[in-house]
């Protein structure tokens, strides 16, 4: 059995990222390979860096995981999540590097915004610690609409060793065949697209929250500060004429609850996905709440996180979600948008998750590309 080593984000309270990253391994143990998670090192290993993953990996003077989480029971199953689901390797020297890398037949860098570097830049998410091994990316993400300036010759570097490169958003794919000069790189479906509603159900089994999650009630999932929303939610709960919301903890703002919303402080990412696919409607600034919506053919509108004009803006992720499933603008303007015709969308989402599962087992099963 071959192995994969999966560079992707997910050792956090986000819950999108730690879905995605669930979902790409599934979908990977389904075509029979092994697959694990490199953890974040500092390299190339020098005794600076060794010391410094030393540190993180004993957690001396290091924040422990999910030390920042305020909700002991959401701590608790998004941290049971990760023990029982995302084996991982975290080398600390150049030798255990090289033996992880020896017993790794291919590297993937996996999806979210792995390749945002306006918000950073990490070699480690280029694979850079790689060797000589095949390199391969699915639905990796640069989060805006291009690379800056600074970063440019060196993502170009990087990407000229991969043998597939997958990208998320149809404006990755432009922005990274004009710096690279490849025609081959494709438009992929997030891979929390690649389980099916029943396969999401089953993941879900067994979820369950202090919160009751029945009846009708608006999901609420935000990145930004959610009080910031707090008069468009009064709109939408107006305007839907559902008088409950429920809402899930931001990783970044975990403790800002709008008056009027209930909070589930205990909902793991198992609770997430039975949340969604109850709601009667979803409204929310993030991408996966936006993918997971289309998926569960739930009607959502979106909310500004991010003005337009920023050159950090992360709204392209948004459009180009609308673009490719045909869902329309979904931003909140005052009014709630025209509801969805799933009917069509359904069958938009079939063809794209065979085609997305067809690139995936291609760049996993050929061999280098020449």
């Amino acid at each position: 059995m071959e192995t994969i080593g999966l560079v992707t984000w997910y050792l956090g309270a986000n819950y999108g990222s730690v879905l995605q990253a669930y979902a790409l391994r599934q979908a990977l143990l389904r075509e029979g390979f092994n697959v694990y998670y490199p953890r974040f090192f500092e390299y190339p290993f020098t005794l600076k860096n060794v010391k410094v993953n030393l540190f993180t990996r004993f957690g001396i003077k290091r924040k422990k995981l999910l030390q920042d989480c305020p909700y002991p029971r959401q701590k608790e199953k998004f941290l049971s999540l990760f023990r029982e689901e995302f084996p991982s390797r975290f080398p600390v020297t150049w030798l255990q590097n090289k033996i992880m890398c020896h017993g790794t037949d291919i590297f993937m860098a996996g999806s979210d915004q792995i390749w945002n570097c306006h918000d950073h830049f990490r070699s480690f998410e280029f694979l850079g610690f790689a060797g000589g091994k095949k390199r391969v990316s699915y639905a990796s993400s640069i989060g805006t609409g291009d690379i800056p300036e600074q970063y440019r010759e060196k993502v170009k570097t990087y990407l000229e060793k991969f043998s597939f490169i997958g990208v998320r958003e149809s404006s990755a794919e432009k922005a990274l065949k004009e710096l690279t000069g490849r025609s081959d790189i494709r438009t992929v479906l997030d891979p929390t697209f690649l389980l099916t509603p029943a396969q999401w159900d089953s993941f879900a089994a067994g979820a369950s929250s202090s919160v009751p999650l029945t009846g009708d009630y608006i999901f609420c999932y935000f990145l930004r500060k959610p009080s910031d929303y707090a008069e468009d939610i009064r709109k939408v709960m107006e305007q839907t004429g559902i008088s409950r919301a429920i809402l899930l903890p931001s990783c970044y703002f975990p403790n800002d609850i709008p008056q009027g919303v209930t909070l589930v402080d205990d909902a793991g990412p198992k609770e997430f996905i039975k949340a969604l696919s109850g709601a009667a409607y979803v409204l929310t600034d993030s991408f996966h709440g936006s993918a997971l919506s289309v998926n569960f053919s739930r009607q959502f509108t979106n909310l500004r996180r991010f003005d337009d004009s920023d050159p950090a803006s992360q709204n392209s992720r948004l459009y180009d979600l609308a673009d490719m499933f045909g869902t329309g603008n979904r931003f909140f303007e005052g009014t709630l948008p025209e509801p969805i015709d799933y009917n069509i969308v359904s069958s938009r989402l079939s063809d794209l998750r065979r085609k997305s599962l067809d690139f995936l087992e291609a760049e996993t099963r050929q061999g280098e590309k020449q």
